[in-house]
């Protein structure tokens, strides 16, 4: 499930009019990779979403920590600066009066493989994005070489 940044109510994750997203070709059958037979690639091409498709994405959700970095939404007991873990504060959505309480239902409340229903999966979690390796540079960079890049 997303979150609403500002008042914190649930929603799909779906992806905007105009968002980049990738699609698989072929059904994602591995191709060599630029011709090497040595590496193999998942062909995917980019693409832009549009509202009727109702595409979803997988959300990155950031949290709201305590001093030992668990997510928390107890009031008070949230540090505002990781450098300095002596403050603390209340979590808030981005309309600065309503604190982060994510009691999730219905659908959205599922854990694991077996179908087990829980509940704290989402506590802290006060704004949800669409994030996607695969369009960063060192991402895209690294797939045109197929090997590490990582302290270019």
């Amino acid at each position: 499930t997303c979150v609403d940044p500002y008042n914190g109510t649930q929603k799909n994750c779906i992806q905007e009019d105009g968002f980049d997203y990738i699609e698989c070709i072929d059904d994602c059958v591995l191709e060599p990779c630029h011709g090497d037979a040595d590496s193999w690639c998942l062909p995917y091409q980019h693409k832009k979403a549009i509202s009727e498709d109702d595409l979803g994405f997988v959300p990155r959700t950031y949290y709201c920590i305590d001093e030992i970095g668990t997510f928390t939404e107890e009031q008070g007991a949230v540090i505002s600066d990781v450098f300095d873990t002596s403050s603390r504060t209340t979590c808030y959505f981005g309309d600065n009066v309503t604190p982060v309480n994510r009691t999730i239902s219905g659908d959205f409340l599922y854990c694991g493989g077996d179908g087990e229903i829980c509940d704290g999966t989402f506590v802290g979690g006060y704004r949800s994005r669409n994030y996607d390796p695969r369009w960063r540079t060192w991402y895209k960079e690294t797939k045109d070489y197929q090997k590490s890049m990582w302290s270019k």
